[in-house]
């Protein structure tokens, strides 16, 4: 996994099958977090982190 403020990018063995928005928690933080699925590849994913409103 890769990272950033704004998102991140997910390796997944079928990022398909991953929903448009989901919640990721992040091992070694106590904060989950939304997301929204910005770029879809077989075995890639990248997520933009949404704002609390």
């Amino acid at each position: 996994m890769d990272i950033s403020p704004a998102g991140a990018t997910l390796a997944l063995p079928d990022a398909a099958a991953v929903p448009e928005t989901i919640t990721l928690a992040v091992a070694g933080e106590f904060v989950m977090r939304r997301c929204r699925v910005v770029r879809r590849g077989r075995d890639r994913l990248v997520v933009a982190f949404e704002m609390p409103a």
